[in-house]
């Protein structure tokens, strides 16, 4: 999927999250991985590579899930550039992408955890993850095109 359309180049011009982590009682290996991993790197410095050997016990792409929100939105990109560059490498990464932009909802309300990670990110953006999802739903095996197809149509059908 090298060369695909998708810009991400200048997707955050903010500055670097100041809390990398989520708050938690005990320092266990996978925070403490994670916090190694992605403090002090900008989001363009952020690699396979480096998420592979950061020493983290699961899948190096379950990190995501211990950053702040506001860590999270910074360094989506590097997730987004990596999955759509390393999808021969791990085939899951595209897919886990999906669904850890796939809100899910509580009849028609969002839920709550969605919000403060998505909500304050600009249209533009928005837009560009919603063609990633539109890029994965085509690229992605017949069984794994669930989680783009159903992250699209809870949310992001409307940045497309």
């Amino acid at each position: 999927m090298e060369g695909h359309p998708v810009r991400v180049v200048r997707f955050m011009d903010s500055d670097m999250p100041g809390e990398i982590v989520n708050d938690f009682t005990g320092w266990d290996s996978d925070y403490a991985s994670t916090y190694r991993a992605f403090k002090g790197r900008k989001w363009s410095e952020i690699s396979f590579e480096l998420l592979q050997n950061a020493g983290f016990a699961g899948v190096p792409f379950d990190m995501y899930n211990f950053l702040t929100d506001e860590a999270f939105r910074y360094y989506l990109p590097a997730w987004i550039v990596i999955a759509l560059n390393e999808q021969n490498s791990c085939p899951d990464i595209l897919e886990l992408l999906c669904s850890s932009v796939k809100p899910y909802r509580f009849g028609q309300q969002l839920e709550p955890s969605f919000n403060p990670r998505y909500e304050v990110l600009p249209v533009a953006q928005k837009k560009i993850i919603a063609q990633v999802l539109q890029l994965a739903a085509e690229a992605l095996p017949t069984s794994m095109r669930i989680e783009a197809q159903e992250a699209t149509n809870a949310y992001w059908s409307q940045y497309l």
